[in-house]
Formats: structure tokens, sequence, C-alpha cells
């Protein structure tokens, strides 16, 4: 059975050249090549100024194109959540009011799905400039910054969109990236198509020129990164059930409450204390972590971020076995910002599979250092 897309456009285009922009949107959209689509034009003037420039292009195709005026201006986002909610396709495709396609942008994006699986909801692709110029974007990498990576054109599974209740309202910036990071959390897929499927259009007006203007992009990107922290802490090991939050009464409880973690979730295995100082990595011997032999599980008692202590765990991670365990501690008395700027750099160090966190009510900074676990034979 074919795919169906529902392409969503928004504008306030009220100027003259903005109106001929839209409508350059407007004919890319029925210059597709793929013939299964509906086009649905969200009109945010307020004013229903977009209704004849709809019409004249409903005379032009038979495709079905959906004219939905706001009675005021009501932004970007809860725009596109109105046209989600008249869409009817399989999947749904934003395209921007000064952007375009090319004609064959949704036949790709058709044949690419298809050879899916079906746990793949978002898919993108790289894009042009029609100042000159190509961007290609990588693969997801697995990391948080890596959700910032997302190319268009972006083609969205219109249930999986659903079922996190569309674009968030209430964020004014980088809602794509929050789009993708929650459709990560619910353990759906990402994936990319290397080729250009998409025409942007650079000018003083365009949104993310004028929010750079005038607003701060990091601090709404870092927002929607900490949103994420805050929702799951364990968000990057992709909700498995292996992780449980730890608690301890103190120091003296935190291998004896490791070792239970582990085994209650089928992991049988013996420790091995290696450093033990008030002065975290002082004493711990280079040859006893960096041996030849790979170990299975590497844990480390993180009470700083020093430049020393960041590059300790960078390299006893490449002492854990493939597919072992690279096992952080951390407290939580610690302030709330210093767990959320460690969560944020060690997501960005690593894949989500490659490390597990605990977090312990209480700890005594500084005494624990480094334990280097191994399999009971």
């Amino acid at each position: 059975m074919a795919l169906k897309f529902s392409v969503i456009i928004t504008s306030a285009a009220k100027s003259e050249i903005r109106q001929i922009w839209l409508f350059e949107a407007l004919t890319s959209v029925l210059s597709q090549s793929y013939p299964y689509w509906e086009c649905i034009v969200v009109d945010d003037t307020g004013e229903q100024l977009l209704k004849p420039m709809v019409e004249r292009a409903q005379g032009l195709t038979t495709n079905p194109i959906l004219y939905v005026p706001n009675l005021c201006n009501l932004g970007l986002q809860k725009s596109f959540n109105i046209g989600l909610f008249y869409a009817a396709g399989d999947w749904i495709v934003r395209l921007d009011d000064d952007d375009q396609f090319y004609p064959c942008t949704l036949n790709e994006l058709a044949l690419f799905i298809q050879k899916c699986s079906n746990n793949v909801v978002f898919v993108h692709s790289d894009i042009a400039f029609m100042h000159g110029g190509v961007y290609s974007y990588p693969e997801w990498d697995g990391t948080l910054e890596g959700t910032e990576r997302i190319g268009h054109v972006q083609a969205i599974k219109r249930q999986a969109l659903l079922q996190i209740g569309g674009w968030r309202t209430d964020i004014d910036y980088a809602a794509d990236t929050d789009c993708v990071i929650r459709l990560l959390e619910m353990g759906w897929e990402i994936r990319h198509i290397p080729k250009v499927l998409y025409l942007n259009r650079h000018h003083e007006d365009q949104y993310t020129v004028w929010y750079a203007k005038h607003k701060d992009p990091i601090k709404a990107k870092r927002r929607v990164f900490q949103d994420a922290l805050k929702r799951n802490y364990e968000f990057w090991r992709y909700r498995q059930s292996t992780f449980q939050p730890m608690t301890c009464a103190k120091v003296a409880d935190v291998l004896e409450a490791v070792k239970k973690y582990l085994k209650g979730n089928g992991i049988e295995l013996g420790m091995q204390v290696i450093g033990l100082s008030s002065d975290i990595f002082a004493s711990v011997k280079d040859e006893m972590v960096f041996e030849d032999e790979r170990l299975d599980y590497v844990l480390i008692f993180v009470s700083d971020l020093s430049q020393l202590i960041k590059k300790k765990i960078l390299l006893c991670s490449r002492k854990v076995k493939r597919g072992g365990h690279l096992i952080l501690v951390i407290s939580r008395k610690r302030d709330p910002e210093w767990r959320q700027g460690f969560l944020i750099w060690i997501t960005n160090k690593f894949r989500a599979k490659d490390f597990d966190l605990i977090q312990l009510d209480t700890a005594k900074e500084g005494e624990w250092s480094e334990w280097v676990l191994k399999k009971r034979c």
C-alpha cells in the first residue's frame, strides 16, 4: 500500500515578496512526481490573507489542498499542531513558507521509508541553499549534542507524532530538536537520507536569523537539553531495565549496593577495589587499570569535573570490553546544576549504550575513587 504524505505549511506572510515565496513553496509541492500527498496551509496572518493564493493553487492540481485560517496569529508551533490535527496522511512533512521541495522529494522519501523498519518514525535529508552550497548531515551518533544535527527535509510518522503530543508550544526555538529527543525517548529510531531533498532560502527575515539577532539560541537549546534530562536522567540508556536508582545510607554501603544492583539484573560478579584515596585518582596505579586485559565492568565514583577526572574517565572507558559496562556513580547531594553539567558532558562524550548511571542518596565525596568489576568464574 502506497504511503500518503501530509505536507504542512504555516505562514504569516503579509508582504508581497513573502507571499511570492509562499506561492513558490506551494508550487514545489504541486510539482511532485509522487502522486499520494495532501497539502495543508495554515494561515497565521489572522486576516485570511492567504485564501486567494491557496484557491489559486488548488485550481492547478487534483490533490487536496486544505486551507485552515487562524483567527489570530498563534505562532509557528501552535500552527503546525493545528495542521497536524487536520492531517490524514501516514507521514507528516513540514515545509517552511520560504523554502522549496525538489520534484523528487516525496518520491525519495517514500522509497527510503519503505526500506526502513517499522520502528523508524523520523527521517531527514541533506539540504541545499538557494544562494549556493550544500550541507550534508551525519547519521545520529547517539549523543545529546547529535540531536542538533538534524536536517531538512523532515518526515515524521503521524501516529508517533500524535503519541508525543505534537510539537511543544512552550518553546520558541529548537522545536525540531526537542521533537527528535521525545521520539527517541519512546524507543523509536531516526534515519538520515544522504540526498539533497530540500532547498533553503537564507534571508534577513528568516526565523533562525531573526532569533539569533534578538534572542539567545544557545540558551534555548540548553533548555531543551535540560528538559530532556529532567524528564529522564537515564534517557540515553533507551529506558533499559538494567537501570535502577540506588539508595545508600553511608559510603561503606556503596560496594554492596552496586553488587545488589548488578546481581538484581542478572549479573553475577566479584569485585576488586583498586583505588582508595581522599584524592580521587592519585593512588590508582596506571598499570592496575591499563593492563592488557580488557574488563567487563569499570565503575567510577565521580566527585567533580576537573580536567584530570574527565581525562581519567575517557581513559578508563577504553578498557571496557565490547559489550561491557562503564558505570558512573554520582551523589544526589550534589548541586542540581553540577549534575546537569555532568550529564550533558557525559552524554556528549559517549554513545547511549556505552555507560550506566547510578545516583546515590548519600556519598562522602573523595573517599572512594575507582573500582574494577570482573565477572565471577
